[in-house]
């Protein structure tokens, strides 16, 4: 009974697993899949993913690990769980930080909407600037002081009266994006009270989760004459599920679409969607 898989207690010792796909705990402790170049883990929520903070917990200290040759390819918001990547070596982090640029590697999120899109796909997007002391992202004109663009692909999976369900991908790299630009066009995550929507009873923090990250697969050597993609997915938390089924009767809407190939397929081209200012 020490054993955990996707936040179930492994019973049998002969359970099957994908070591890229699947949380595995031991002991409470996170298995993290690891190759000599990266190591990638499926991010609690309410730890930050920096290597070191003197305030929060950290991913690392959820490792119990003093490695200080980590260096985190991207962030995660600390109530944002999900993928999220690690680089053993400056070099690497560099390398994966310009994957990131030219969009070779990337995340696809699940988000919960308050509200009705008419729109069922696209790209949001939303001028925003820094506010209140850079806590928060507030939508600004584009000629303003520190004004940003920011832009997020989309696709609706599922909507009802009580909200709707997107998956998400963000073009470019700006604190809180899909939250502030979701929330600035009139549809604020469903629990995210920083951007104005009101508390969730089942899910007390913003409706978000990283559920799949696209990335070239790196050699030791990382030959970049040889690169195979790799893709990884993180599944969603017990709560975001709860919320799930409560917002979407099962006729309408099922988990199990939510393994389907064809869920993030219009956001890896993202040049074939349409640009709009307004949902």
């Amino acid at each position: 009974g020490r054993v955990v898989v996707n936040g179930q207690r492994v019973k049998k010792d002969d359970q099957k697993i994908d070591e890229r796909q699947d949380q595995i705990q031991v002991d409470g402790r996170i298995v993290t899949y690891e190759t000599e170049v990266y190591i990638m883990l499926n991010k609690p929520q309410g730890v930050i993913s920096a290597t070191e903070d003197s305030r929060y917990e950290t991913v690392l200290d959820c490792l119990k690990t003093n490695r200080s040759d980590l260096f985190p390819v991207g962030r995660l918001d600390i109530d944002t769980g999900g993928c999220m990547m690690y680089a053993k070596t400056r070099y690497a982090a560099d390398i994966y930080s310009r994957f990131r640029k030219s969009g070779t590697l990337f995340k696809c999120y699940l988000a919960l909407l308050h509200g009705h899109l008419t729109t069922k796909q696209g790209i949001l997007c939303t001028t925003l600037s820094p506010a209140q002391h850079g806590h928060i992202m507030r939508p600004v004109t584009p000629l303003a002081p520190d004004a940003r663009l920011c832009r997020t692909a989309f696709h609706v999976l599922a909507q009802s009266t009580n909200g709707t369900l997107i998956a998400a991908r963000p073009l470019t790299g700006r604190m809180h994006q899909i939250r502030a630009q979701f929330a600035a066009a009139g549809h604020a995550l469903i629990g995210d009270t920083l951007y104005g929507a009101p508390p969730c009873r089942i899910l007390p923090h913003q409706a978000l989760h990283a559920t799949e990250m696209t990335f070239p697969r790196l050699s030791e050597q990382v030959d970049l004459d040889t690169v195979i993609t790799a893709r990884v997915h993180s599944p969603l938390p017990r709560q975001f599920q709860t919320l799930l089924r409560q917002l979407f009767p099962p006729t309408q809407f099922s988990l199990s679409h939510l393994d389907e190939p064809d869920v993030y397929a219009c956001l890896s081209a993202p040049q074939t969607l349409c640009e709009m200012s307004h949902l």
